[in-house]
């Protein structure tokens, strides 16, 4: 799986990779990958689009790395391989 670190400068807004995000019963998620190289699912809430990038509003803090394109079988908790 690629993993991404979300962009953020100061007054800048954080933003991710549109192929990160994944809608699941009408919520829009993300997958954080942990220290350990486990996924935690989480809930974010998502502002303007902008070409492949999504504007994040909240949910997500700098730095944290983010599974893309992340398939449907994949649950919380999950170890992933970082590439």
């Amino acid at each position: 799986l690629g993993a991404e670190t979300p962009a953020a400068v100061a007054a800048t807004p954080v933003t991710i990779a549109k192929s990160a995000l994944r809608t699941e019963a009408g919520s829009q998620v993300v997958y954080v990958v942990t220290g350990d190289n486990r996924v935690e699912r989480r809930a974010i809430r998502v502002g303007p689009v902008r070409n492949d990038r999504v504007e994040v509003i909240s949910g997500l803090t700098p730095g944290e790395r983010l599974v893309l394109e992340p398939p449907a079988v994949l649950k919380d908790g999950d170890r992933v391989v970082v590439k």
